[in-house]
Parts: structure tokens; C-alpha cells; sequence
């Protein structure tokens, strides 16, 4: 299968999707439900990204099954802890609205210098909030 591009994709039940079909394609924005994506799938995104992966990429938010864990999804991944003192406003094509983001985890993709957010959205969360800002 080659690769996909598109705008946005919406997908409500995406348990069928490997995180390697998910990696070739390149859209803007996303908001998959019931995946079936773990923190490795999730940490291997990210490797993804930093490498220059899903290029057009804006904002994904993801329902993962299971709990997010932080620290297995940024294991081995250059980043930085936000504080949640630190406010940034952007505007979400993904909900159509102005948003608010209160600290995360910031990375810098290599090969253009682009920075991203993954939002944190609680230990209790299933949901992988990704934000590109630059």
C-alpha cells in the first residue's frame, strides 16, 4: 500500500488500523476513535514525526485502548516538560474553535526544527492529543 494524503481523517472505529497503516498517511488534522493503539504504537508515532514523518500533520487526537502511560509513549523520545503554568492558545481546525494548552510535553521534529505539543491530558486519560505549533 502506498501512501495516502488528505486534509483531515475521521475515522469513528478504528480498530481495524495498524499503527502501520496509520504512519502512511499524511493528512492535516485527525480524530480517530477505538483504536486499537497502545503507548509503544503511540511512542513509535512520535519517533515518526521527530524523523520527519507525516509532514502536513497539524493535530490528531487519538482514543487509545487503555490508559495513557507518558512514560512508555516518550520513552526514548527527546522532549521537554511543559509547565502547566505555560499557556499557549492556537486555533483547532480538528474542533473548529480557539483552544487553550496548558503544559505537555514538547517535541522538535529534526528535520525542519517544526515543535509539537503532546497534550497532557491526565494519567486516567485514553486519548493521545498531539499539536504542531510551529
Amino acid at each position: 500500500m502506498g501512501k495516502m494524503s488528505m486534509k483531515r481523517f475521521d475515522n469513528d472505529n478504528s480498530s481495524w488500523m495498524t499503527i502501520e497503516n496509520f504512519l502512511i498517511i499524511n493528512f492535516e488534522t485527525g480524530l480517530l476513535t477505538e483504536t486499537s493503539f497502545r503507548n509503544r504504537d503511540l511512542n513509535r508515532f512520535l519517533e515518526h514525526w521527530i524523523a520527519g514523518g507525516c509532514n502536513r500533520l497539524q493535530e490528531v487526537c487519538i482514543e487509545m485502548q487503555g490508559f495513557i502511560k507518558y512514560s512508555e509513549v516518550l520513552r526514548d523520545v527527546d522532549h521537554e516538560l511543559i509547565s502547566t503554568d505555560e499557556v499557549k492558545e492556537y486555533y483547532s481546525k480538528l474542533y473548529e474553535d480557539t483552544m487553550e494548552v496548558r503544559g505537555g510535553f514538547q517535541v522538535r521534529r529534526r528535520s525542519d526544527g517544526k515543535v509539537a505539543r503532546l497534550l497532557d491530558n491526565g494519567t486516567r486519560s485514553e486519548y493521545f492529543s498531539f499539536v504542531v505549533f510551529e
